[in-house]
């Protein structure tokens, strides 16, 4: 992170990405990664009060 704020000063440590190899080694290129996706559904949506029902039972609970 200290060379990236040198090159890109005080935004230096935002977005910036570092990329570091390991030794060389002569011979075939190997490269390696992981990429994972996701989804979600709602199975029951909960049940809202309107703003009539909030005020009512916040004047409930206040008495």
């Amino acid at each position: 992170m200290l060379a990236s704020t040198a090159i890109y000063g005080s935004r230096g440590g935002n977005g910036v990405i570092m990329i570091t190899t390991k030794k060389g080694k002569s011979g075939k290129m190997q490269i390696e990664g992981e990429i994972s996706d996701g989804f979600q559904n709602i199975i029951q949506e909960p049940s809202l009060l309107t703003g009539q029902q909030y005020a009512s039972i916040q004047n409930a609970i206040a008495c």
